[in-house]
């Protein structure tokens, strides 16, 4: 199907942004390259959120100080205990920022190769990884693409310097404290220090280094 075919949905649908008719055809060509390789796939908040606006524009100045010239992906990580709105604050930035973006994406993954893997629907499972790195990458560099990857909890990651090589905005969302990697992070915390806080902390930690592979 022709990427024009797929209208800008609510959030009960996935989200595609509208292609405008008026586009060469080279751009129409670099728009359906994009749709036939990349997972269209990100929803927004079933429910409206509200008081989020200071951590959103938090979120868009630590974007913004990163700015190089070498088509670098610019990564931002959203640091918090479970369930203390990591996600929804991941999904509400996107929401507001939807049209500065040609493609929004969202994945669950605990390392930068198996969030990347997950980006592509349309390469073969016998290509190697970091062929298929760099198709992906050729791809990001041709568009605007916000990639959130949910559940980033893995400590030590050897693969995480391919998020860069990607050439574009990349949202993390974890519980482990990643500052002293020299990762731009916004630090969600609880107004309280209750055992049920802490409790919630301890059993990410356990999940993460027992119960993943």
């Amino acid at each position: 199907r022709d990427l024009h075919s797929f209208p800008t949905r609510r959030s009960s649908d996935l989200l595609v942004v509208n292609v405008s008719p008026d586009l060469s055809a080279e751009q129409n060509g670099k728009k359906a390259e994009v749709k036939d390789l990349l997972k269209y796939n990100f929803r927004e908040n079933e429910d409206p959120v509200y008081g989020l606006d200071d951590q959103i524009l938090m979120i868009e100045k630590l974007f913004n100080n990163q700015w190089n010239s070498e088509k670098r992906s610019r990564i931002v990580y959203i640091q918090g205990i479970g369930g203390i709105g990591k996600s929804t604050l991941a999904k509400a930035y996107a929401e507001n920022n939807k049209y500065n973006y040609d493609i929004i994406m969202e994945v669950s993954a605990t390392s930068a190769k198996d969030a990347i893997i997950l980006m592509e629907t349309s390469i073969p499972e016998h290509v190697q990884y970091q062929a298929k790195l760099q198709r992906i990458a050729s791809v990001c560099t041709k568009q605007k693409v916000l990639l959130i990857v949910h559940d980033y909890n893995q400590p030590q990651d050897d693969t995480y310097g391919d998020f860069y090589t990607l050439g574009c905005d990349i949202l993390l969302t974890g519980w482990f404290d990643r500052t002293l990697l020299g990762v731009k992070t916004l630090q969600m915390e609880t107004n309280d220090g209750s055992d049920q806080a802490k409790l919630s902390s301890a059993a990410e930690i356990f999940r993460a280094n027992y119960l993943t592979s």
